[in-house]
């Protein structure tokens, strides 16, 4: 499950990993910190995403490193590699982002508005009285559009864009 970067955590509050000067840090609660001082849950969601994914692990070379807080750094790192260094959301949880009001069709909106309330694609489709490789093409489209790498991100910018 990827929740991070540019997720929510369980109270609502947007959260990023991002690299500094080669060290990761993270945007938590409206404020930089370092990567392994977020709160304990979500480092453990991302050690749990990582050993369950063992054979990826070995194939991108990580299975060898001993110390785990490590072995956890360079999956992330590795993981999501599209770090430019900047935040894609500043100390107060609001996106840098400059995305035009008309980015996205109505459809998409909707399609976002539902992803962000936390409904897979059969069931948003059921809404929408559509299919849910509909639903596929719709999220595909408005993570392009957007420039997001998951749903996460997807979702805090719905939040904060009230579109939920």
């Amino acid at each position: 499950m990827n929740t991070l970067p540019a997720g929510l955590d369980s109270e609502g509050r947007t959260t990023e990993i991002f690299v500094h000067n080669n060290e990761l840090k993270a945007i938590y609660r409206g404020q930089i910190i370092p990567f392994f001082q977020l709160p304990y849950y979500l480092i453990r969601i991302l050690r749990c995403e990582m050993r369950a994914r063992k054979l990826y692990c070995e194939s991108i070379g990580i299975s060898n490193i001993t110390d785990e807080n490590e072995k956890l750094e360079a999956y992330v790192k590795h993981e999501y590699p599209v770090f430019d260094n900047i935040p894609d959301i500043d100390n107060e949880g609001k996106t840098n982002r400059e995305v035009p009001e008309d980015a996205l069709s109505r459809r998409e909106r909707e399609v976002l508005s539902l992803i962000a309330s936390g409904e897979t694609d059969y069931g948003i489709g059921e809404k929408l009285f559509i299919s849910p490789f509909t639903v596929a093409t719709h999220r595909h489209n408005v993570m392009q559009k957007l420039g997001f790498r998951n749903s996460a991100q997807a979702s805090a910018y719905a939040v904060r864009m009230q579109l939920i």
